[in-house]
């Protein structure tokens, strides 16, 4: 299903862009936030555990390009992000020592289409939206406080490859340009613990071509 939501998007954006061509070029970095949900309680030594997660702030950099003309474009990206999110444990309402940080690193295909709502000689505002594809290149666990608890969810087995959607709002200054976007997670990231991600982007970007 979600092959054929690719497919269908890429000959849809293909249709909205034929008739504008114009290509452009750059780079773009910037910030993340992210959201991982986990189960929400696991029994340890026959205990329960009701697991309590917080985002944190990550990173993201890139390349773009920007295919279309004045009102539509296409703007397949590739770009290398950094997820954070901690997780702590509280049994019967008090919060145990037991503290996480998964740090989840992923490089990202988003295929967006955009269309620009306001278009000035010098200032251009655009919405987009798009599927991403997120291919995992390392998740690294770093136990801040005793480990007991929580170790087994280290032993996660992470997916490969996640889906999900990005939408935002952008806006062309000349050559920069500054998106904010929305990115959620249509699948699980991992087998049994970790479910699907949220994630805010702020990037700075730069047209080279």
């Amino acid at each position: 299903m979600k092959k054929l939501f690719f497919i269908a998007f890429m000959l849809f954006s293909s249709f909205l862009i034929k008739a504008e061509n114009p290509f452009s070029l750059g780079v773009k970095l910037g910030y993340t936030y992210a959201d991982i949900a986990t189960l929400k309680t696991l029994t340890h030594q026959s205990v329960l555990h009701t697991i309590k997660s917080d985002g944190s702030n990550g990173s993201v950099f890139g390349a773009y390009a920007r295919i279309g003309g004045e009102r539509l474009y296409f703007q397949p990206e590739l770009i290398y992000v950094t997820q954070k999110s901690n997780f702590k444990s509280i049994v019967k309402g008090a919060l145990n020592q037991d503290n996480v940080e998964l740090k989840l690193t992923t490089l990202d295909v988003p295929l967006q289409v955009g269309v620009r709502i306001l278009n000035l000689s010098l200032v251009k505002l655009r919405l987009f939206a798009g599927p991403c594809v997120s291919i995992k290149i390392d998740n690294k666990f770093k136990f801040k406080k005793d480990i007991k608890a929580l170790a087994s969810i280290a032993r996660d087995d992470f997916k490969s490859l996640n889906w999900s959607a990005r939408g935002g709002i952008g806006v062309d200054v000349g050559r920069f340009n500054l998106d904010i976007a929305y990115q959620y997670g249509f699948t699980d990231i991992a087998k049994r613990y970790f479910k699907k991600p949220k994630l805010i982007l702020i990037t700075l970007g730069f047209s080279i071509l």
